[in-house]
């Protein structure tokens, strides 16, 4: 059983680390709460200790509003109180040390009107008191440490973003009460990087078991934006708030304001992040999962089951989300299990009654434990080194979706390359589902809405619209068979697929009203052109 200190007795990160230890791990892991207030802290015995977690601190404040006496509070709790714990870490013979610093110590967003985007290489640059006593911690703590190596005690640094959760405090208090009152809100795409406390707790776990050393940045794997973040706790209080995008020029007008106003909209709406790569041992082969959905498909699944098995790139997870088909489906899938699995491919058939295209495919993305997925269709097929590119275009870009050319194969046998672009203005000429890939968080915190036949587009709207990085490859991926139901040239079915891609496509996720005709064209296009 690993035994945990954790030194600061009411902190919010410490009491739900032990909370969450309690609740999930219960009966593995042995935590004890210690307060520094006061002298008793010094008395007391860390020897046995595999892990000593100082979240004491003083947080952050509006420094225009303290004395200089209070500005010395910082100094003396975040630097001179943690190394003096430290060192008893160190005298009582406890495993691992580990100290939470801040992001801050880079600097804040509100002193810059460019985003500050930081990297394993970048100096730490305080602009505050209260990042600064964060930095002179850090090197007190790296010296004494550096002088005490023999003694076997590990340093563990975390550089921490915004943490948000239930019942946290600091910046994201600001944002619930926002959510709670505010009528409409700005959609400015900025990017923070944050951390969810739960994430926090598990990575705290992670690390203790470890029991390693050295500076570790701790986030999420997806940037998110003061907006996103607004919306969304809107929506979990049962609120609704307008997004008012015709407020973002006033917005980036207000970084250029001077004294106390600017600063406000910078920090409210700067970028600050942390490389997703930066402290980070990145996974070699990061497991992909594949998701196709079927219902009566013998005619054509072999085929697309046949692209996913001549994958270069084999650290796949396989599901075929079956409809309870009536034909041979289920059978023709089983057939492929042995072939699939010779080669490495973690292969899974479910087949039961869904309530459509898009149900299914969220049981697909339920049950997918990859790190990336896509979906291809059952009469769609990926072309070899479809994989192989996605993988390799999330781990040079960090994008939270890509996608690429796909080909599209007419009836009569003739075939085009439709592009991957990304432009200002959006249409669904521009984007091929069957080549898109998408990190799995996404998926799964954003399922599809089962609202009607473009549900598929509406995601990568939603994921466009949240500010999600998205990049495109230029190169095709993917097959695409024309002639199903988003093809069909039928007035009646066109003027489904015009409401459909109109209302829940643009207008759910705040586009122009303008976009009817673009829906419009589309539709006109199929009738007159195939």
């Amino acid at each position: 059983m690993k035994k945990i200190l954790i030194l600061g007795a009411n902190s919010y990160i410490g009491t739900s680390f032990h909370n969450y230890l309690t609740t999930k791990y219960p009966g593995q892991y042995q935590t004890d709460i210690v307060s520094l207030r006061g002298t008793d802290w010094k008395n007391r015995d860390w020897s046995g200790y595999d892990s000593v977690l100082n979240v004491t601190g003083k947080a952050h404040a509006d420094i225009s509003s303290l004395t200089e006496e209070q500005k010395q509070e910082y100094y003396a709790i975040n630097c001179e109180l943690a190394v003096e714990a430290a060192k008893k870490a160190i005298a009582d013979g406890a495993a691992q040390y580990v100290y939470f610093s801040s992001i801050i110590v880079y600097g804040d967003s509100s002193n810059s009107r460019k985003p500050v985007r930081i990297t394993a290489d970048t100096e730490p640059a305080p602009s505050n008191f209260y990042g600064d006593s964060k930095w002179q911690a850090e090197q007190k703590l790296q010296e004494l440490f550096a002088a005490e190596a023999s003694t076997g005690t590990r340093l563990a640094i975390l550089r921490l973003p915004m943490i948000y959760g239930p019942g946290c405090k600091g910046n994201y208090k600001t944002l619930v009460k926002m959510a709670q009152k505010l009528p409409l809100f700005p959609t400015y795409h900025n990017e923070r990087s944050v951390l969810q406390i739960d994430h926090l707790c598990e990575y705290l776990r992670t690390l203790a078991e470890s029991g390693e050393g050295g500076l570790f940045w701790p986030q999420e794997d997806t940037y998110r934006s003061t907006p996103d973040m607004i919306f969304e706790l809107a929506q979990a209080s049962g609120r609704h708030i307008f997004h008012a995008g015709w407020l973002n020029p006033f917005v980036r007008m207000a970084f250029y304001l001077p004294g106390k106003p600017g600063k406000l909209a910078r920090k409210a709406f700067g970028t600050l992040t942390i490389a997703r790569n930066a402290g980070r041992k990145e996974k070699k082969e990061p497991l992909v999962s594949i998701i196709t959905v079927s219902y009566n498909s013998e005619q054509t699944l072999a085929h697309t089951i046949e692209s996913v098995l001549a994958q270069t790139y084999t650290n796949i997870e396989y599901w075929i989300i079956d409809g309870a088909s009536r034909d041979r489906t289920v059978e023709i899938a089983e057939s492929y299990r042995s072939r699939l699995e010779a080669r490495g491919i973690r292969y899974h058939v479910l087949s039961e009654p869904d309530g459509g295209i898009y149900d299914a495919m969220n049981k697909g993305i339920r049950n997918a434990t990859g790190d990336i997925i896509g979906i291809i269709n059952s009469d769609d097929w990926y072309e070899p080194e479809a994989v192989q590119t996605a993988v390799e275009t999330f781990r040079k870009t960090g994008c939270d979706l890509m996608y690429a050319n796909i080909r599209m194969h007419k009836a009569d046998g003739s075939t085009f390359v439709k592009r991957a672009r990304t432009r200002k203005f959006q249409t669904s000429r521009d984007w091929n589902h069957p080549t898109t890939f998408v990190r799995a968080e996404c998926y799964k915190k954003y399922p599809f809405r089962q609202l009607g036949i473009h549900d598929d587009y509406g995601f990568f709207l939603q994921m466009r619209k949240l500010g999600k990085q998205i990049v495109t490859v230029d190169k095709v991926l993917a097959n695409f068979h024309m002639g199903g139901a988003s093809n069909h040239k039928d007035l009646k079915a066109a003027k489904k697929r015009i409401r459909d891609r109109y209302l829940y496509c643009y207008r759910i996720n705040g586009y122009s009203r303008w976009y009817l005709i673009e829906c419009v064209a589309i539709e006109a296009a199929k009738l007159i052109l195939g």
